[in-house]
């Protein structure tokens, strides 16, 4: 309800309960009401609720397999590396993929850091979890030094660079909604199956 048009709580029960299914085309104010919840806020909203899910979601399993509660995905350098692929993507003005250009290039870059944690961290042929998170905020160091040198080339289009690190969820939408939750969603355990091979052990 809160914005540059203020929406009383009853108009947005209303417009949740007749639009949520039927999809019924409102007329008038309750029009402009049922655009500004539908089409700008609610995916905004459920937009910014499964990324930071998604981000809680990071933390726990990076805790859960080195068993230390400093591991995530900025210490272990991986949010640096999706930082530095998205710049490259913004200074180079790769566009080829069209609005999803930048999040692969981002996605690339954090696989890229976490190779060369892994790489770092295996000098004695064995992990550890101090040792990857020490290597993790090596590369994160040298990954921000490379952003900061993107950022002077970029010149002019730095403060596109600047934005997008910052984090927007302006102009989300309903599709911006499916992709998150389709990456977000964790696979789904068969509970069955595991009580089939502990009977069967």
């Amino acid at each position: 309800g809160m914005g540059y048009i203020r929406i009383p709580i009853p108009e947005i029960l209303k417009v949740l309960t007749t639009t949520g299914i039927s999809g019924t085309k409102q007329t008038g104010t309750d029009q402009v009401f049922q655009m500004v919840i539908m089409d700008v806020r609610l995916p905004r909203i459920l937009t910014a609720a499964i990324v930071g899910g998604g981000l809680a979601l990071a933390g726990v399993i990076f805790q859960a397999i080195l068993l230390n509660p400093l591991a995530d995905p900025y210490t272990l350098g991986v949010s640096s590396g999706a930082a530095f692929g998205a710049s490259l993507a913004l200074v180079a003005n790769l566009t080829f993929l069209g609005h999803y250009s930048v999040p692969l290039f981002a996605f690339i870059g954090a696989l890229g850091a976490i190779a060369a944690v892994l790489y770092l961290a295996s000098s004695d042929g064995r992990y550890s979890s101090n040792t990857l998170i020490l290597s993790g905020v090596i590369v994160a160091a040298i990954l921000a030094a490379g952003i900061g040198f993107i950022k002077y080339l970029a010149d002019e289009q730095v403060s596109v660079i600047i934005f997008w690190l910052m984090g927007s969820f302006v102009g989300r939408s309903w599709t911006d909604v499916a992709v998150t939750f389709s990456i977000t969603l964790p696979p789904q355990h068969d509970e069955s199956e595991e009580k089939h091979q502990d009977t069967g052990r």
